[in-house]
C-alpha cells in the first residue's frame, strides 16, 4: 500500500479527522451521488443515522455539525471557518438546510433533532464509525440512500467498496522508491546520492506532476503559517 504526503497532510475542521471530516466527506459525497443520479430536485427531506464510536462521542466532536457542512455542499478543505456557527445556527431557527448544488440552492425542511439519529447501542457491519444516510421525494419515495464508514484521518469508504477487496486501490501505485522504515528510505537517500526530499518527490511524481505536488504542497503550508 502506498501513501502520498497528501493522504497524511490533509486540510480539515476539528476537533477530530474520523468524527467530524469524514463525516462531512461522506455527507457531501451523498449529496454529491444524487446530482450524479440527476435526482437534486426531487429532494424533499433527508434522515441520517449514525452508528457506533460517532452514535457515541458525536455529539462531543461535532459529528452532527460536520453532517450538516457536508450536506449543505461544503467541504473540510475549503469551508470559511469563521462562518461556520452561522451555518449551524440557521438550520437550528429556521429547520430548513440550504443545499449548494453549482448556481441552484434547493431549500428543504430539517430538523436536526429529529432528522439526525444517535444509535449509540448498534453498530454497522464494518466499522465503529459507520453512518447512514437516505434521501426522499415529496411523496416520501426513497430516491437515494448510501453507508459510508470513516476510517481515520479524514479518509471515507463506502459501503460497496467495505465489501469489495479494491478499497485501496487508489493507493496501489507502483512507487519508483518504495519503502516501509527510515532505514529503506535513508539506503535509497545513500544509493541515489540524494535527500529524503527528493526521493519522496520522485514517489510523489506516480501520482502528480511536479507542479502539481509544488502548488498542493505550497497550499497546505500557507494554511499552516
Amino acid at each position: 500500500m502506498s501513501i502520498s504526503i497528501f493522504d497524511i497532510f490533509t486540510v480539515g475542521i476539528g476537533p477530530s479527522s474520523s468524527h467530524t471530516v469524514g463525516p462531512m466527506k461522506a455527507a457531501k459525497q451523498f449529496i454529491n451521488e444524487i446530482i450524479y443520479a440527476q435526482n437534486f430536485d426531487r429532494i424533499h427531506t433527508i434522515k441520517c443515522d449514525l452508528y457506533g464510536s460517532l452514535a457515541q462521542t458525536g455529539k462531543g466532536h461535532g459529528t452532527d455539525k460536520a453532517i450538516l457542512l457536508g450536506l449543505m455542499g461544503h467541504e473540510p478543505e475549503t469551508i470559511d471557518s469563521d462562518k461556520i456557527t452561522d451555518y449551524i445556527e440557521h438550520v437550528k431557527e429556521n429547520k430548513e438546510l440550504e443545499i449548494l448544488y453549482s448556481d441552484h440552492i434547493k431549500i428543504i425542511t430539517f430538523k436536526p433533532r429529529n432528522d439526525i439519529k444517535f444509535h449509540r447501542r448498534a453498530k454497522l457491519p464494518y466499522h465503529p464509525n459507520g453512518m447512514a444516510f437516505a434521501a426522499f421525494d415529496e411523496n416520501n419515495n426513497e430516491i437515494h440512500r448510501a453507508i459510508f464508514y470513516s476510517i481515520g484521518g479524514g479518509f471515507i469508504i463506502s459501503e460497496d467498496e467495505a465489501n469489495s477487496s479494491n478499497i485501496i486501490n487508489p493507493h496501489q501505485a507502483k512507487l519508483k522508491y518504495p519503502f516501509k522504515t527510515a532505514e529503506d528510505l535513508l539506503h535509497f537517500c545513500q544509493a541515489q546520492n540524494c535527500s529524503i526530499s527528493s526521493i519522496v518527490m520522485e514517489n510523489e511524481l506516480s501520482w502528480r506532476t511536479e507542479q502539481e505536488v509544488s502548488l498542493a504542497s505550497l497550499n497546505i503550508w500557507n494554511i499552516m503559517q
